[in-house]
């Protein structure tokens, strides 16, 4: 495996994570939440905050350094 695939997949989640972002509604406190229909009703569900081009610098470097933190990072999101 390679870093370039991992680069791409982030940039793209990233880039759908912000569209989301354009079309989310805000409460009270701030936070995103869009809203999704389930049968018969309608639950919020929360945005995760977009990661700072550091955070996201930072991953890339830590990945290219040793590669198991993509894969736990790919587990982790499977679970969320």
């Amino acid at each position: 495996m390679t870093v370039q695939p991992i680069e791409m997949a982030l940039k793209d989640a990233l880039r759908d994570l912000s569209t989301l972002y354009g079309s989310s509604s805000v409460d009270e406190k701030g936070l995103h939440y869009i809203q999704i229909k389930i049968d018969d009703r309608v639950e919020k569900k929360y945005l995760p905050k977009i990661p700072s081009q550091e955070d996201v610098r930072d991953f890339l470097e830590k990945v290219r350094k040793n590669i198991s933190y993509a894969r736990k990072l790919a587990i982790y999101s499977l679970t969320y």
